[in-house]
């Protein structure tokens, strides 16, 4: 009788931690929404870029917003940023410890190339925590994401309705460019297909002007002076300037006096004004201290392959 008494505790016992197991497994199954990124990568020891990239669905209607789903087996990661279409990458994963492994295969020259990722987690609460780690010969890569639940419709309403334009048009050319000054900051733009935005401001000699575009959509930002030469091209804050949040950025040095323009415009704008990345900015021009970039930087990155980040 004891004997049996023993052998039924033990197995609620285990049925118990059998449950709680299940349990702390299951706890990433269903959607989640990227709120930040942060990025940092090294060239022999040393830091050459870093960034965080926040990421608030209030400021564009989750327009822009990347969504993980997670199921028993598959991992699909939905992201939208050109029109009423949206991104599925679909992959299959299995959960080591705590580790989450993602399996991916794909053609490639006539052979099947299958391609492991691996990826270690935390969960606290609602907020769920990707770590990254790439390294090849001198070169390390960390990434980390950080996603909160989303209980939303599944696409977001906002995916599948056109994008309007916003009230400060017409300024699509350099002739009906919007004069603006040093005091413009957090002001909310819109690109949709076929858009470009345009702006001009009256800028001092030896004097340095920051224009920042902070925005989860893929842009690029010009800067022209009065004849339409163009001064700098910036997309993804090329020159790696120590400035979160932002998506590109131009800091540059007056040398001449008079009035200057600077233009937006959706990723692959120039190649194709009828199909590019479109979405929500915000803009602003400033004085800086700030001393302007010599040179680009050698961005080596393994981001964007399988996985779309914020930036």
């Amino acid at each position: 009788m004891r004997i049996s008494k023993l052998i039924l505790l033990t197995l609620m016992i285990f049925s118990l931690f059998s449950c709680e197991l299940e349990k702390e497994i299951d706890t990433h199954i269903g959607k989640w929404i990227m709120t930040q990124e942060v990025y940092h990568s090294y060239v022999d020891g040393e830091l050459e870029e870093s960034f965080t990239v926040n990421y608030d669905p209030s400021s564009d209607d989750y327009f822009s917003a990347t969504i993980v789903e997670l199921t028993d087996s598959k991992l699909n990661i939905y992201s939208n940023d050109s029109g009423i279409d949206y991104d599925i990458v679909e992959m299959d994963y299995t959960i080591e410890d705590s580790s989450l492994v993602t399996i991916q295969e794909y053609e490639e020259g006539g052979h099947t190339i299958t391609e492991e990722e691996t990826l270690e987690y935390e969960i606290v609460d609602d907020t769920f925590t990707l770590y990254m780690l790439w390294e090849e010969d001198d070169y390390r890569e960390t990434i980390v994401l950080t996603m909160e639940a989303y209980n939303g419709p599944m696409p977001p309403t906002s995916w599948v309705t056109p994008l309007s334009s916003d009230s400060y048009e017409d300024d699509d050319d350099m002739a009906s460019a919007r004069f603006v000054t040093t005091a413009l900051a957090h002001e909310i733009h819109t690109i949709n297909q076929g858009d470009i935005d345009w702006f001009k401001f009256d800028a001092n000699l030896n004097t340095n002007y920051m224009i920042k575009v902070s925005s989860v959509m893929d842009n690029v930002l010009y800067l022209y002076d009065s004849d339409g030469n163009n001064l700098f091209i910036d997309d993804d804050n090329d020159y790696g300037l120590d400035i979160d949040n932002v998506e590109s950025v131009i800091v540059w040095k007056c040398s001449t006096v008079g009035t200057y323009y600077f233009a937006v415009c959706g990723y692959d704008y120039s190649s194709d004004p009828d199909n590019h990345a479109e979405g929500y900015y915000d803009i602003s021009l400033s004085l800086t201290t700030m001393n302007p970039p010599a040179k680009k930087l050698n961005k080596k990155t393994k981001r964007s392959k399988n996985y779309p980040f914020l930036k």
